[in-house]
């Protein structure tokens, strides 16, 4: 089977894992295939495994070999297909568009329930982000330029959600898909 491997928060502070690297530990743990895109934590690979038990053994590989507390989500690749195709918000001159894998079913519905007490988040220039729930996943659209500034942005960003969340532009997995 066909995954895509994405990793929370390498590459941008501390924490350094250059692709080189993973495509070594990647295929040392008997994962073929193995493709990175520049330095995103993004990887695909083949593997007969579940995604229940290859997200463990990453996880510790990389603890093991770059030492911090890694964070990965496993996902089938048609899966990774699907999320993309279902995707509820247009294509916009000046937007972006994410998508929030979420670890837990509680905690996509925690963020999607701040994101309904939020509203729309209308900004100053009358731009709205939105946010709707998707399986397994959130999408979110916002404005460019305000990806870290947005009120939804601020409740994303609270330490209780770091360690079961991660976001990529839905460009990006259009392109691993």
């Amino acid at each position: 089977m066909r995954y895509a491997l994405f990793l929370r928060g390498i590459n941008v502070g501390r924490i350094r894992v250059p692709m080189a690297d993973l495509r070594a530990l990647l295929t040392g743990l008997g994962l073929g295939d193995v493709t990175t895109w520049l330095n995103t934590g993004n990887a695909a690979f083949t593997s007969d495994e579940s995604a229940g038990t290859l997200r463990p053994r990453i996880e510790a590989a990389l603890a093991e070999r770059f030492g911090y507390a890694a964070f990965a989500q496993v996902i089938p690749h048609e899966r990774l297909a699907a999320i993309v195709a279902d995707c509820p918000f247009p294509v916009r001159e000046g937007w972006h568009r994410y998508v929030i894998f979420c670890d837990e079913t509680a905690v996509r519905d925690e963020l999607a329930a701040a994101a309904n007490q939020l509203g729309t988040g209308k900004r100053a220039d009358g731009a709205f982000e939105q946010v709707a729930p998707g399986e397994g996943v959130l999408y979110w659209s916002c404005p460019k330029g305000s990806t870290v500034g947005t009120p939804f942005a601020a409740v994303l960003a609270k330490t209780r959600f770091k360690a079961s969340t991660t976001n990529r532009n839905i460009q990006t997995l259009a392109k691993m898909v």
